[in-house]
């Protein structure tokens, strides 16, 4: 490359630079949430049942509490569970939502759910 390609490059280059520098000293480049992960909520394992990490629930609402299915069984309730993720799977027009049992806590017999 000669010396005049590198002065012809340098005015857009640097525009580039000042763009990426505006976009660094905005003040909601962290405070953004990110909209690709899931919400998780701690759940009760149902009278002892079985479960595993990895196993899919479909996630519906009784009341003010949220029940846990895997087939047709109740294997897990979320007693208190976070008004947020109520409101959105009563508001779904099935009022069912898909989890995913992320951990379970044999001690405590609870599993902490992520539902999407």
């Amino acid at each position: 490359m000669g010396s005049e390609e590198l002065k012809k490059r340098r005015k857009p280059h640097d525009k580039y630079i000042d763009k990426k520098r505006v976009e660094l000293a905005t003040p909601d480049l962290f405070t953004q949430t990110p909209r690709d992960q899931p919400r998780c909520a701690l759940a009760h394992i149902f009278n002892g049942a079985r479960v595993l990490e990895g196993d899919r629930l479909v996630i519906e609402v009784a009341q003010n509490k949220l029940l846990g299915k895997l087939g047709n069984s109740v294997v897990a309730t979320f007693d208190q569970p976070p008004a947020d993720i109520l409101a959105a799977i009563k508001g779904s027009s099935t009022g069912l939502a898909a989890g995913t049992i992320i951990k379970v806590n044999a001690l405590s017999k609870t599993v902490e759910v992520s539902i999407r």
